[in-house]
């Protein structure tokens, strides 16, 4: 499972009680580089820089990988260029690219912030809120927020950067696997 933008592991804590126990679930937190497990062990783990960080996790010989908003260009991209590897596919409030004027907005917002500084809880919580389609217990939300402030202000502009650049674009035709889309 990959999270979005400045969420962390935790976006998936509500998800992970519902799993079968027959199943073992990898959550990669990308900013930590903690691997927390659907049995509640946290470990080291391999994740963002991308694609080529959850390539070459070996926890796997072929998994279903689930992404979320930007977790789901992560595994967009795992899908078309190791489909060996992907079993199932499943993207949640994804895209085929990211260059719109929401996210051009969210860049110039984040241009404004003190590297110094760590992102404002009223920031975080604002664009936290600001994805959020139904509404989430106020413990929840609290705790994502929480998540997002601890992710240093460079990494948001980083990330933005990169999810805007031509690069992020998915060779679609390339995966093969089956594919389920939430949105």
């Amino acid at each position: 499972m990959l999270h979005g933008f400045t969420d962390s592991w935790f976006s998936f804590s509500r998800v992970l009680p519902l799993i079968d126990n027959k199943y073992r679930v990898y959550v990669l937190d990308q900013w930590t580089r903690r691997l927390v497990s659907s049995d509640g062990r946290i470990r080291n783990g391999a994740v963002f820089g991308g694609r080529d960080r959850v390539h070459g996790h070996n926890e796997y010989q072929q998994a279903t990988i689930v992404g979320h908003c930007m977790g789901s260009f992560v595994a967009q991209h795992v899908a078309s260029e190791a489909p060996d590897r992907v079993s199932k596919l499943v993207l949640v409030a994804s895209g085929t690219n990211l260059r719109n004027d929401a996210v051009r907005e969210l860049q110039r917002e984040i241009a404004t912030l003190k590297d110094t500084a760590p992102v404002p809880e009223a920031f975080a919580r604002d664009f936290q809120a600001s994805t959020i389609y139904s509404p989430l217990p106020a413990e929840f939300l609290q705790g994502v927020v929480n998540e997002s402030v601890k992710v240093p202000v460079h990494v948001w502009r980083e990330v933005v950067s990169e999810l805007l650049a031509p690069e992020a674009d998915v060779q679609l035709k390339k995966i093969k696997t089956p594919t389920l889309i939430v949105w």
